[in-house]
């Protein structure tokens, strides 16, 4: 609606969450009820079009944000509860694998990549920062005073960070890390060959039937 264009909301919406907004809008279930009864956890999408309309605050009250054990990019690793947010606080941890190391602790401009791109000063991959499981080597932001996450506060809130990270401990029984197979260049193929170099499906009905 006109009404709501340009309004700004303060809570928290999450890219997943328009799984189950959209499967609102549509009158339909979201409930993987497969999954459900292979003993998976429960889809973690909320519908927020009350939040989007206006009509009441969010619901959603944490964001877990997620990482892997993967060494380097796209490589194969479990896959981890690398953070979470909660109210104005955002907890940032690095994985065991890595050294408690968090890749891409770097802020790119509105656009990118650009010029300055192929530089190394802006390329995230380049810059990391060590996030530990102590108040005194860990990460932890106010972001709704600290958007940018520059100034460190864990050391000056040693229960906040335990409590959250608590809560990182607790979320990552659930996470759901199968084995993905190997890898096949087939994807590859078939991604530039049929998609223009995007990801899409390659295998084909038969040849997974078979």
């Amino acid at each position: 609606p006109e009404g709501r264009r340009g309004a700004k909301e303060q809570g928290y919406v999450a890219a997943w969450d328009m799984y189950a907004t959209l499967a609102g809008l549509a009158d339909e279930d979201p409930t993987d009820v497969k999954a459900m009864a292979a003993g998976l956890p429960p889809i973690d999408s909320i519908d927020v079009w009350g939040t989007i309309m206006g009509e009441n605050s969010s619901i959603r009250t944490e964001v877990a944000i997620g990482d892997t054990a993967a060494l380097g990019p796209n490589g194969d690793g479990k896959a981890l509860v690398g953070g979470i947010i909660r109210g104005k606080h955002k907890l940032i941890v690095g994985a065991k694998d890595k050294m408690r190391m968090v890749d891409q602790y770097v802020q790119t401009g509105p656009s990118w990549p650009n010029r300055t791109s192929g530089s190394g000063h802006t390329y995230p991959l380049a810059h990391a920062k060590h996030c530990g499981i102590t108040p005194k080597d860990g990460c932890l932001f106010d972001i709704h005073a600290d958007p940018r996450e520059r100034h460190n506060i864990a050391a000056e809130n040693p229960d906040v960070f335990r409590e959250l990270l608590g809560r990182v401990d607790t979320l990552q029984t659930s996470v759901f890390s199968p084995v993905r197979g190997k890898k096949d260049p087939k994807a590859c193929e078939v991604a530039n060959k049929a998609y223009g170099g995007y990801w899409g499906p390659f295998i084909s009905e038969q040849s997974s039937s078979s």
